[in-house]
């Protein structure tokens, strides 16, 4: 997992999502959810991030980091939208 997270860092989603299909193991883990969401959101991918997010989420319903993710993810949707908006007007 802790590829995965130095892939992130070092701004390389597409390795971090290949590094994260091979820890397929630790797929019973939350963090391992957290981290793939991670790298699909990296990669820019917000569907598949969510769906990560939300399957860490089955495993642990109070895992944080997952529903930092997916607040992440709404905080940035709302921007894209209330921008968009702007633009027309």
């Amino acid at each position: 997992m802790l590829l995965v997270a130095l892939y992130l860092r070092r701004q390389e989603p597409r390795k971090a999502l290949a590094a994260a299909k091979r820890l397929s193991t630790a797929a019973e883990q939350p963090a391992w959810y957290v981290l793939a969401g991670s790298a699909h959101w990296a990669a820019k991918d917000p569907m598949r991030a969510r769906r990560a997010f939300d399957a860490a989420l089955k495993i642990q319903p109070d895992y944080l980091p997952a529903l930092r993710g997916l607040a992440d993810l709404d905080i940035a949707k709302a921007t894209l939208m209330k921008r968009s908006g702007a633009m027309r007007r």
